[in-house]
């Protein structure tokens, strides 16, 4: 999983977004004094409270457009919680004014809108400055001039939780494939919240099957895994196979013979330029500008954002240094 960073949008892009969903809103003749009054009805004047402190409903109305994605989770578990206490029926949902929330997005195409020629979606995700999908780590998804390179999901689903349809921390730029398979369907891991990593994070491996066959393995907590089947990520990612026995090929060429004679080139340049240097020649980094030289940066650099199939080179090359250990 790519995350995101919370405090990555500045105050200015944050206004410049509010001021346009706020414009859009009262275009379509949205009431928020009414949309405040409603939300406080579906959550309950106790946690409405707690999320929205001010008496003026423009303050709040804004708070719930720039609202952190954790306070975004604890309502939306709010109102689960709620419609399975039959405390209210779905049907609040569709309260005219919450409703226009949504036709912010779809009908007024609020990020089709365009600030100094630049449209809202494309601005947004230069600002986070991830080129890859957060979801599967697999696509680009950076933008090619005015032409938006990835979709944008609604992390709560904007049918489900229309309240929450123009909230700019619910918007995950991701690939077209991910965004297709997600749909609706609610995911367990957000990209903006960074909570459990290690537990949330997935392990890729490799089963040979035989001399021929191959079959990728992806391993991880619960919630991770089951986001994954939404998506369908282990089916995705059979086809670097071939990725897989491209590292293992090159394992094989450059054996630990060709190992050696490149420690010693490594050594030789040292001794040439300090004596005492090779003395204190370090093997583990020879080993590891070997291993740069032939895998590339992919499997050494921990930012992942930018790199796609970053985490599963990581893992996939881990697994090989093991053997070559053994």
């Amino acid at each position: 999983m790519i995350y995101f960073d919370r405090h990555v949008y500045s105050d200015s892009v944050k206004e410049l977004y509010y001021n346009k969903a706020k414009t859009q809103y009262i275009k379509l003749d949205g009431n928020i004094v009414d949309l405040m009054r409603r939300i406080k009805d579906i959550i309950g004047k106790d946690s409405f409270s707690n999320f929205f402190q001010s008496v003026n409903s423009e303050d709040n109305f804004k708070q719930l457009i720039l609202m952190p994605a954790n306070d975004i989770k604890s309502i939306a578990e709010i109102i689960k919680k709620r419609v399975g206490n039959k405390e209210i029926s779905t049907k609040k949902m569709e309260y005219r004014n919450i409703q226009r929330l949504k036709s912010v997005y779809t009908t007024g195409n609020i990020m089709q809108k365009s600030n100094k020629g630049q449209k809202l979606n494309i601005l947004l995700t230069n600002a986070l400055g991830v080129t890859v999908c957060p979801y599967c780590n697999r696509n680009f998804i950076n933008n090619r001039d005015d032409k938006l390179g990835s979709q944008m999901d609604h992390f709560y689903s904007k049918d489900t939780y229309p309240m929450f349809a123009i909230s700019l921390y619910n918007f995950v730029p991701c690939c077209s494939i991910c965004n297709l398979n997600k749909g609706n369907k609610e995911f367990w891991i957000n990209p903006w919240i960074q909570e459990n990593v290690d537990e949330n994070e997935v392990k890729f491996d490799y089963l040979l099957k035989s001399l021929t066959d191959m079959e990728i393995t992806i391993d991880g907590g619960s919630k991770r895994l089951a986001d994954t089947e939404i998506i369908k990520l282990n089916a995705g990612y059979q086809i670097h196979q071939i990725d897989i026995k491209d590292m293992l090929d090159r394992e094989v060429k450059y054996s630990y013979t060709y190992r050696k004679e490149l420690q010693e080139i490594f050594k030789n340049a040292v001794n040439k330029r300090d004596e005492t240097a090779y003395e204190n020649f370090n093997q583990m980094l020879a080993d590891d500008e070997i291993d740069y030289l032939i895998h590339g940066n992919a499997v050494f650099t921990e930012d992942i954002k930018n790199i796609p199939l970053g985490k599963f080179k990581k893992d996939i090359f881990s697994e090989i240094r093991k053997m070559r250990d053994c």
